[in-house]
C-alpha cells in the first residue's frame, strides 16, 4: 500500500532525527556538558536547573524517538508536540535577541535562526504526516515499499540533521 509506505517514511524522518539529537546531547559527558552550556543563554531556567532542563530535552528527545517505532498515533503526536515547543521556544529566544549556539545535533558554533525554527515546523508536520489513517486506510507496507519508504525517510532525516551545513553551503554568504 503506497498510503502505508507514505507514513512509515514520515513517521520515519521524526525518529531518526530526535534520536540522533538525543544521542549526541547523551554520548558522553563532554557533549552533554557542552548541551548545558550552549542553553545558559537561551535562559529557560535557573543555572542551577539548567541541567535537569538539558536532561529533560534528551529524554524526551529519546522517549519520542522509541515511541514513534512503537507506537505510532501516540509517537506521531508527542513528535509534533515536542517539535513544536522547540519551534515556539527558538522563535521566542530570536525575537529577543538571544544568538545562542545550536546544539540541536552536538557543538555547533552556528547561531540559532528561522532556518532551526523552519526544521522544527518541518518536523511537525512530518510527525503529523505520520498519524496511521491520515493518508488513508491503516496497513501495511509490502516489504519492498517498506524499505524504499526507511531508505527515502533516512535520506530525509539527514538532511534535516545536516541543514545547518547545507544553508552555509548554499547561502553561506547571504547568512553571515
Amino acid at each position: 500500500m503506497v498510503t502505508a509506505s507514505i507514513q512509515l517514511m514520515c513517521r520515519w524522518v521524526p525518529a531518526i532525527v530526535f534520536a540522533v539529537s538525543a544521542l549526541s546531547k547523551v554520548r558522553g559527558r563532554a557533549a552533554f556538558a557542552g548541551f548545558v552550556a550552549s542553553l545558559r543563554p537561551f535562559g529557560f531556567v535557573g543555572a542551577r536547573r539548567t541541567v535537569w532542563l538539558a536532561g529533560a530535552i534528551a529524554f524526551a528527545e529519546g522517549t519520542v524517538a522509541a515511541a514513534l517505532a512503537v507506537l505510532p498515533w501516540a509517537g506521531c503526536l508527542l513528535a509534533a508536540a515536542l517539535a513544536a515547543v522547540f519551534a515556539a521556544g527558538l522563535t521566542s529566544r530570536i525575537r529577543r535577541g538571544i544568538r545562542a549556539e545550536c546544539a540541536c545535533f552536538g557543538a555547533s558554533a552556528q547561531p540559532i535562526g528561522y532556518g532551526h525554527v523552519v526544521r522544527s515546523a518541518c518536523l511537525v508536520l512530518f510527525a503529523l504526516a505520520g498519524l496511521p489513517g491520515w493518508w488513508g486506510p491503516v496497513g501495511s507496507p509490502d516489504p519492498a515499499a517498506g524499505l524504499l519508504a526507511l531508505a527515502c525517510g533516512s535520506l530525509v532525516a539527514v538532511l534535516v540533521i545536516r541543514l545547518d551545513d547545507l544553508l552555509d553551503l548554499f547561502f553561506g554568504d547571504i547568512r553571515n
